[in-house]
């Protein structure tokens, strides 16, 4: 058998392959054989159709028997002779005579031949970890504000931030609004409906309409939709709202009394800010390896040229455009708003799914080199922190995981994360912070 390898462009080859005519006879001759024996040919018991007649009948079927048997045979071999490791098939043209060679040409993408930049080393400008009292105050406030309840409030108006009861019924163009359909359910009417008096109020305009109305008033308040609103009918258009409000209540801190520093597993103040200002370094130093290992990734990029399969790239970007459309969809975006920006989603899943790519060639080239390697209970750690995350057991997420075959994936994931903390544990910081203490230097 004779194997030759044709450059086709960038990551693309043809592998052209020649089958020698005895062993295209001999694939024949067994062949011919099972179709005497299985064929039914009209005045004929099973089995005792001349061969003659079973040839002419099946020519075309017996053709593609030992076509399939021939390539499926010789494919494999092919490969190891060629040698190639191909990312996927794309064409096969057969060229198949009686008594006569067999020819066959297979395109393939195959990975990309590139040369890695230098990778260890690697100068880097480390941030140092500074988390100051400001800091401690604003997440000491957060953390407050996240305990805060809306508790009713009598003899007052409505103020900035309180959450407001009403009834309210919307009108546009003279008529109720409900009469534009099911798909405006809750933008008509509604009764007893919750609203917070600010700029997370559900309709635009009532953030400042409600204010300084008391319990029982009743106001009308202009509505105009934003450009971008889900409801097309209604996008730059605005309508009349006559609200009425039944009740106020308002956003009460609770006291950071010793009972609330109890509750928080505490014994003073000054221990919760201890303990705050810990959980802000630690966060900080989470971002500032995230900061340093991005850094690595532009570095390898811009340093590495390699040319990239299409058919990866483009399955790639595939699935990052789909993401970004149920991303877009999610957040309420039209499907018509999402037509509009269909060119501008493609161009930037395409950016990303070549970089992608491309990164991950160079990683698993570096792991290669620096023989990094995968434990299975490095997965299953990575597998239960998805779980923890998702709040599903770390079991059905991973029984999901293997039905839908994305072990090998996550694998590939911890394998490129590794080779990042390897990359950045080898590189030279410009700066004595949190990483150069970590490491050692």
């Amino acid at each position: 058998m004779k194997v030759k390898v044709e450059k086709s462009g960038p990551c693309r080859k043809i592998l052209h392959v020649d089958v020698p005519a005895d062993i295209v006879a001999a694939e024949y001759k067994t062949v011919i054989a099972a179709f005497v024996k299985m064929a039914r040919v009209p005045g004929f018991r099973p089995g005792r159709a001349p061969q003659a007649l079973v040839e002419r009948r099946y020519a075309k079927e017996i053709d593609e028997d030992v076509r399939d048997a021939l390539v499926g045979r010789t494919y494999p071999e092919a490969l190891k002779q060629a040698p190639l490791d191909p990312l996927a098939v794309l064409d096969l043209n057969v060229t198949l005579k009686r008594n006569e060679p067999m020819t066959y040409k297979v395109t393939l993408d195959v990975p990309p031949e590139f040369k890695l930049p230098k990778y260890k080393g690697l100068s880097l400008k480390e941030n140092p970890i500074d988390v100051s009292e400001d800091a401690v105050q604003k997440a000491l406030d957060a953390w407050l504000e996240r305990l805060s309840q809306f508790e009713a409030v009598e003899g007052r108006a409505v103020r900035k931030g309180d959450l407001v009861q009403v009834d309210y019924e919307g009108r546009f163009d003279g008529k109720p609004l409900a009469a534009l359909g099911k798909h405006v359910t809750g933008l008509g009417q509604g009764k007893d409906f919750w609203v917070m008096a600010d700029e997370n109020a559900f309709l635009p305009g009532f953030d400042t309409g409600l204010l300084d109305l008391s319990v029982g008033a009743q106001k009308e308040i202009a509505v105009t939709f934003p450009a971008d609103f889900k409801v097309q009918e209604l996008t730059g258009k605005t309508a009349v709202y006559q609200v009425q409000v039944k009740a106020i209540r308002e956003k009460r801190r609770p006291t950071l009394d010793a009972e609330l520093l109890k509750k928080a597993g505490v014994e003073s103040e000054a221990d919760l800010r201890g303990k705050l200002k810990e959980s802000l370094q630690d966060e900080a130093k989470r971002s500032e390896k995230l900061r340093l290992k991005e850094e690595i990734v532009r570095h390898l990029l811009d340093k590495t040229t390699l040319d990239l399969p299409e058919t990866l790239v483009q399955e790639e970007a595939r699935n990052l455009f789909a993401s970004m459309v149920r991303q877009n969809l999610t957040r309420g975006v039209s499907r018509e708003q999402v037509a509009e920006k269909k060119a501008d989603l493609l161009t930037a899943a395409t950016n990303t799914a070549t970089e992608k790519v491309k990164i991950g060639y160079i990683l698993h080239r570096i792991a290669e080199e620096e023989k990094i390697a995968v434990e299975d209970a490095e997965v299953n750690q990575f597998v239960e922190t998805l779980a923890a995350r998702y709040r599903m057991p770390s079991d059905a997420l991973r029984k999901e995981l293997e039905e839908k075959k994305e072990l090998d994936s996550i694998r590939h994931q911890v394998r490129m994360d590794k080779t990042l903390d390897f990359l950045l544990a080898n590189a030279r910081m410009n700066e004595e912070g949190f990483f150069s203490r970590l490491v050692g230097r």
